[in-house]
């Protein structure tokens, strides 16, 4: 008798319907597998020796003859144990049921044909041991070791079994700590990654859908706060959000899909061409562009990626090349059909509809671009140069139409809304080479005539150009129009300061900072009225905001040389200095000689730093940039910000008498507000020493003879707003300095001699006591009281 013959047995567990070679083969498996701790939490992480493995083979062949009943019953008499899990392995990686061949997994059918009937069986045998492994992915030791070896043993299964399983599983082990909940998160995460890299290629499509339904589950869950109790277990979602979730694996998709010279090279743009276009059909959910921006994630690891070895470099810097011409198809694409291609296309009335392709564009990381702009001056993947060129060019088309910078723009019949150009805007500076390239980098398979268009000559010049030529002459727009396409490339050039790398051109930081020195040099009341000073005073906001991006890129770079030992901020200024005269004179220049963006970077701290060569209104707006700067940029780089700006500043305050040109109270206050900033946030005096050869206490005192100067100082001016605001100011920095010397430095008798500490308690109650202006008054009482602590 045939012992894997067998039809009798009974569909539940009553032992004696079985026959007695099952019955002992299950006993044998218990006692000889490696079990310790409770049943279903193995922590034997060793292989089965072969006898063992054998028998696995032989409860293998008797659970193919009756699936349905024998399955259950070797899971509730022995739980799941190695053998047991060993046993389902085989199951789930077997082809057939009663014989020897045996499918790669890898290449097993998504769903089996309903005419063929073994196959038909042989994949819900499988089902069935992997809905059982499913269950406890993460908390058996032994199958996170075969899932270690052989992350594919789940992919004969349907996507719709497996994802939502992985996808709970990991969700469960984000829930809870310990290193079980780290091994379960490990563990489903190893498959998702496997199951991905097999889908992707070949049917990213059906892949990307049911990701999105399953990730929509937990947003949907966690909306309505359900608890456990409100769901059943086949819906048992745990609370987490979408975005939450997608952050435990998508990590490892990205760096596996670019990576691995195995997969396909097309897997890594399938899939996020697919949820693309799963956000364009459904604009109302969320969750697409949760997925989509978790999987190309922030663009910061790209860099690493690229300075692997030359194989690996190759191989992620050509799929990145090809994903980003794919989404850049994409978005063009539905741009055409939003916006329409000729004079009779209209517009589609939702306005969501039009930004999605931007908003797709716009959470593309911008090193994506860069290195596509990259290649394209190289020699690699000359197929799709020409492709890559054309699609660029239609792309600054579109933005230029949205942005009105060009009257020969063929949307001139579409109103934009303010979003659309606030995101062409920031798109421009981007996804546009940000300047041209010059011929020798060009490359030399493009045909003749065959250019990409750029950012600064497209967006920026043609603006700045009107602006400049509008002040000075007649000008066919009008004022409003003129100076909203001004800011509008502005805040292009704003994007571009934060994303430009260091080897790129640096042609472009010139042209704006010639017009912005100008733009902030115009005195408002010397214009044509109050609507044109309002527009220029937004526009001279944004080139505070300009200057104070460039101050913050200056410093990190400059603080990254040190750290290198590069020596970069000893860089000369004298050719920045004598480049920034005049918008024509950058624009006419050769673009070799200005260097590369790096260089630009060492010598644009030292420009802003001559606050004294320039007129009040220009100064004041460098000093408010100063501000922002020390507001914004990171704890690491206050000192180094202190060190280029403090210097300069203190020494420009205290060369003469507080007046109405040089030392205007405005930029005075500006300029206490700027040290009272820097101070405060440091929490430390030692932003006051330069190394300049003087001691801190020096620079201190001298900072403290220049706030009590500026509160008692005799003043002539003509702006009563500017006078209080430079005495508050100054009452602030005098607190922030009394305090940090007296709390810090106490021991040491401080920087600050007790003569100096009576001539500040002096003047504070003056201020306190006889001051004519209200806010003085309180201030000074308020700081006294605090100085009287220490």
């Amino acid at each position: 008798m045939d012992i894997f013959d067998y039809n009798s047995a009974n569909t539940g567990t009553d032992a004696p319907s079985l026959p007695s070679s099952f019955l002992s083969l299950v006993d044998t498996l218990r006692d000889t597998s490696s079990l310790s701790g409770d049943e279903g939490d193995s922590s034997s992480s060793s292989k089965l020796d072969s006898s063992t493995r054998a028998m696995c083979y032989l409860m293998k062949r008797f659970i193919a003859t009756k699936p349905n009943s024998l399955l259950p019953f070797l899971v509730s008499r022995n739980g799941l144990i190695d053998t047991t899990v060993e046993v389902l392995v085989m199951l789930l990686t077997s082809s057939g049921t009663n014989n020897n061949n045996r499918e790669s997994a890898a290449n097993t059918s998504i769903s089996c044909t309903a005419s063929n009937s073994s196959s038909s069986a042989s994949q819900d045998i499988r089902e069935m041991a992997g809905k059982e492994l499913l269950t406890i992915i993460g908390s058996n030791s032994y199958l996170c070791q075969k899932i270690r070896t052989k992350p594919g043993m789940f992919s004969s299964l349907p996507l719709s079994l497996t994802i939502p399983r992985l996808l709970s599983s990991t969700a469960s082990a984000s829930s809870s700590n310990g290193v079980s909940s780290a091994k379960a998160s490990s563990a489903a995460c190893t498959v998702l990654t496997d199951i991905v890299e097999r889908y992707a290629a070949t049917n990213a499509d059906m892949l990307a859908k049911i990701l999105i339904d399953e990730l929509s589950k937990y947003d949907e869950g966690a909306s309505k706060g359900q608890s456990k109790t409100e769901r059943s277990p086949e819906h048992d979602y745990p609370m987490i959000s979408s975005n939450a979730l997608c952050a435990k694996f998508t990590g490892s998709w990205r760096r596996s899909l670019l990576e691995n010279p195995a997969r396909e090279s097309n897997a890594y743009a399938n899939i996020l061409v697919e949820i693309g276009n799963i956000m364009f059909q459904i604009p109302q959910s969320s969750v697409p562009l949760t997925l989509f921006g978790a999987i190309v994630g922030d663009g910061s690891d790209i860099q690493g990626l690229l300075s692997k070895n030359q194989g690996a470099s190759c191989h992620c810097e050509a799929r990145i090349f090809r994903v980003t011409l794919d989404l850049l198809e994409l978005s063009l694409d539905k741009l055409k059909k939003s916006t329409g291609t000729s004079r009779q296309s209209l517009p589609t009335p939702n306005l969501f509809s039009r930004l999605s392709p931007l908003l797709l564009l716009r959470r593309i990381p911008s090193s994506y671009f860069r290195t596509l702009h990259r290649i394209l001056i190289g020699t690699r993947h000359q197929s799709d140069n020409k492709r890559a060129v054309r699609m660029i060019n239609e792309l600054s088309d579109f933005l230029v139409a949205r942005l009105d910078v060009e009257t020969k723009g063929h949307h001139q019949h579409i109103t934009f809304t303010a979003e659309e150009r606030q995101l062409s805007a920031e798109l421009a500076a981007r996804c546009l080479p940000f300047v041209g390239w010059r011929k020798q980098d060009v490359n030399e398979n493009l045909e003749v005539g065959e250019s990409l268009n750029c950012c600064f000559d497209r967006v920026c010049a043609p603006a700045f150009t009107e602006l400049l030529e509008s002040r000075f002459g007649p000008s066919d727009c009008s004022m409003e129009e003129t100076f909203k396409r001004a800011r509008a490339a502005v805040y292009a050039a704003c994007h571009y300061v934060s994303v430009a790398e260091d080897n790129e051109n640096g042609i472009g930081i010139f042209g704006i900072l010639a017009f912005v020195l100008k733009v902030i040099s115009i005195e408002p009341t010397d214009n044509q009225g109050n609507a044109y000073d309002g527009h220029l005073i937004q526009l001279q906001t944004g080139c505070i905001d300009f200057i104070t991006l460039c101050l913050i890129s200056c410093v990190q770079r400059q603080l990254q040389c040190e750290q290198d030992r590069e020596g970069g901020s000893r860089l000369s200024n004298g050719p920045l200095v004598q480049e920034l005269s005049t918008l024509n004179e950058v624009k006419k220049s050769d673009s070799t000689s200005t260097g590369s963006i790096k260089t630009v970077r060492m010598a644009l701290i030292e420009v802003f730093s001559l606050v004294i060569d320039i007129i009040t209104t220009a100064r004041t707006c460098l000093l408010n940039s100063f501000i922002l700067a020390s507001q914004r940029c990171q704890p690491s780089q206050l000192t180094l910000l202190a060190r280029k700006c403090l210097p300069k500043t203190i020494d420009w305050a205290l060369g003469g008498r507080i007046d109405s040109d040089i030392r205007h109270p405005l930029c005075i206050a500006a300029a206490l507000q700027m040290t009272f900033v820097l101070v405060t946030r440091s929490k430390s005096l030692d932003v006051l020493e330069n190394g300049s050869g003087q001691t801190r206490k020096d620079w201190v005192r001298r900072t403290h003879k220049w706030s009590l100067a500026a509160i008692k100082g005799v003043v002539t001016s003509d702006s009563p707003y500017a006078i209080s605001s430079m005495r508050l100011a100054a009452l602030k920095l005098i607190l922030a300095l009394v305090s940090i010397d007296q709390n810090v430095f106490s021991e040491n008798g401080g920087c600050l001699s007790p003569s100096e500490i009576v001539e500040t308690f002096s003047v504070l109650r003056g201020a306190a006591n006889v001051d004519e202006e209200p806010a003085m008054r309180k201030l000074a009482c308020h700081i006294l009281e605090a100085i009287q602590k220490y």
